[in-house]
């Protein structure tokens, strides 16, 4: 029996090793393909779970082309995105060492000598690291993904217990059996999670990505990628400054009931531009919260718009993150009145409608500072 059970534990540790070297000489395989590529065109579909949103999911589609330099660069790059059911239109073009982002919606661009990283090259940065750790890589049964017969291979990147709790990172991969170019991506994870050496939280995340119609070293005309400037105006990139008289705040409640504009007159109005899936604002949510009990004065008024979300992401958003201050809907007409240019973005407003303090981004002294004034200003 002893003799039997030893046969089959050697056999299976053999076909673990065989499968696990398969799976090696795979993604080998792929990274040189992808390495060798003059050009490629293809789709994309991407599911992202908002991490700091419990129920918000986002889908976006994109469709790509990338002409490549002799060393595997991108030297030129079309990428049009579509989020939202379509309400958010995004391009990113890159030609001649020059990347512009293009908000369609309204028209803007911003400019940057950035070179972009497309979703093949930052597969085949993905692949070659996991390349140095073999051990980590497992083949799994083929499957069938877009009517296509793929190997499928996963890769186990991060996984450990600490104070019982279980950190990961799980990456999947299928590989087109044909073309030897990814298929499918899928990674899942949680951990605790800090930004600017603030705790987040312990935090799960997840995202897929599925390619399609992909085409490779065909001919991609250089005119694809060429930027026509005088249809679109360059994105500001600097906020309203101290002293300027704030517009006029035109908003929706969580409802989608208008919120009448003289709501806020006459009041220090704190303006806070947030994002559901911004990495700071959960930073900055708790502080609001404190500023809001620390000035129940009818003289002073907390405005939190979010203008890219719907109601119920926001809903969700203030469910999970524990908001006890006034949030509303906006626009993407308040945020170009506004000068946003990022969240969370902050405009502290005294009783005439004047700006007193503007703030790109959250800090540590944020709170201080906003104390400080909103102090003078309501008592």
């Amino acid at each position: 029996m002893n003799k039997i059970y030893l046969l089959i534990l050697g056999l299976c540790s053999t076909f673990f090793a065989q499968a696990q070297i398969t799976a090696i000489n795979i993604l080998q395989q792929t990274a040189a393909k992808i390495h060798l590529l003059k050009s490629i065109s293809y789709e994309v579909k991407e599911t992202d779970i908002n991490p700091f949103s419990v129920g918000d999911t986002t889908r976006s589609t994109a469709k790509v082309s990338i002409v490549f330099t002799k060393a595997g660069a991108v030297n030129s790059l079309l990428m049009k995105t579509s989020m939202n059911d379509g309400k958010t239109l995004l391009c990113d073009i890159f030609y001649k060492d020059t990347l512009y982002s293009v908000d369609l919606d309204d028209s803007t661009y911003v400019t940057s000598k950035q070179k972009p990283i497309p979703d093949i090259s930052s597969t085949l940065d993905f692949i070659t690291n996991s390349l140095k750790s073999p051990s980590k890589i497992f083949y799994q049964k083929d499957t069938i993904i877009a009517k296509a017969a793929c190997y499928q291979i996963f890769i186990k990147s991060y996984d450990t217990v600490a104070n019982g709790l279980h950190n990961y990172t799980y990456n999947y991969i299928a590989i087109n059996k044909k073309s030897l170019l990814p298929t499918y991506i899928r990674q899942a994870g949680e951990g605790s999670v800090e930004k600017d050496g603030h705790s987040l939280g312990r935090l799960k995340m997840f995202s897929e990505k599925t390619f399609f119609n992909l085409k490779a070293n065909k001919r991609i005309n250089d005119n694809l990628f060429r930027f026509d400037k005088t249809i679109y105006s360059i994105k500001n990139t600097q906020m309203l400054a101290n002293g300027a008289v704030a517009p006029i705040l035109i908003l929706k409640d969580l409802s989608n009931q208008i919120v009448p504009p003289a709501s806020f007159k006459h009041k220090v109005l704190l303006v806070e531009f947030g994002g559901t899936t911004c990495a700071a604002n959960p930073l900055a949510n708790p502080m609001l919260n404190r500023l809001a009990q620390k000035y129940p004065s009818k003289d002073f008024a907390i405005a939190s718009i979010y203008s890219v979300e719907t109601s119920t992401q926001v809903k969700q958003y203030i469910a999970g993150n524990g908001i006890a201050f006034p949030v509303y809907l906006g626009t993407k007409k308040v945020l170009n009145e506004f000068k946003t240019i990022g969240t969370p973005n902050f405009y502290l407003i005294d009783k005439n409608g004047k700006i007193i303090k503007s703030s790109n981004g959250y800090s540590n002294e944020l709170e201080k500072e906003l104390t400080a004034e909103i102090d003078k200003l309501v008592h």
